[in-house]
């Protein structure tokens, strides 16, 4: 909250609040319902039985959509996610990688409405205002990326779907993480690999052994990215 934010507040209401507070206009709270909570629905919370579903539309909706846009925003040297989603490129290649997320998303697992869900994220991410940068929200990928993008990719290849865009999405992670545009605390290890080993091995550390036959697709984008820079967005499974 700024001076000026106070200001409009003050403009606004004919009154002084020194403790107003700037969000943005969506708003989610769920919470697994148990005995004894207070009549916490009629001021909009979300009461259910099991929040698990709710936590899979988060991250793999929400969360594992944002850093694609980080890691391909700052390939195309977007500093903000806004100015990321809005160029054209980075804005196809993560639609595209959303509808590969939805693809093995069941809609009938008692979370939100998966299409919906989507389609609100991607909003939310062009609202300039928040001022939420790339490198920001890039930051730490070798703990966000086991949750909001790897259990994905296995859920696609368990179906014999490709996972093409993923494997770009953590190319242009290992990418930042080597031109240390992102902050995380695997960066010394993951450049020590990148220079001694080469992207495999880098990526055989970043997927993990359930994916490690993954590890070389993911190489491949690396070394695509750095031969076509943001061109690599454009992925044709």
């Amino acid at each position: 909250t700024t001076g000026a934010d106070r200001a409009e507040v003050a403009s606004r209401l004919g009154l002084v609040d020194e403790a107003a507070v700037v969000s943005e206009a969506h708003r989610s709270w769920v919470v697994e319902s148990v005995d004894g909570l207070p009549p916490l629905a009629d001021v909009g919370v979300a009461v259910v039985a099991d929040v698990a579903a709710h936590q899979r539309r988060k991250l793999w909706l929400l969360n594992g959509p944002h850093s694609a846009v980080a890691y391909a925003g700052l390939l195309a040297g977007h500093p903000t996610i806004a100015a990321a989603v809005a160029d054209p490129l980075v804005a196809g290649f993560v639609r595209a990688l959303v509808d590969d997320v939805l693809a093995v998303v069941d809609p009938a697992d008692g979370g939100p409405e998966p299409r919906a869900y989507a389609a609100a994220s991607l909003r939310r991410f062009a609202n300039p205002v928040l001022g939420h940068t790339c490198a920001q929200v890039g930051a730490d990928g070798s703990r966000k990326l086991a949750e909001r993008v790897l259990p994905v990719v296995e859920a696609r290849r368990a179906r014999g779907l490709g996972a093409e865009r993923f494997a770009v999405v953590v190319a242009a992670w290992l990418s930042a993480v080597a031109r240390r545009a992102v902050d995380d605390p695997a960066g010394d290890d993951l450049r020590a690999r990148l220079a001694a080993g080469g992207p495999l091995a880098a990526a055989e550390v970043a997927v993990g052994p359930v994916l490690g036959g993954w590890a070389a697709d993911v190489a491949a984008a690396f070394a695509r990215l750095r031969s076509d820079g943001a061109g690599a967005l454009t992925v044709t499974p």
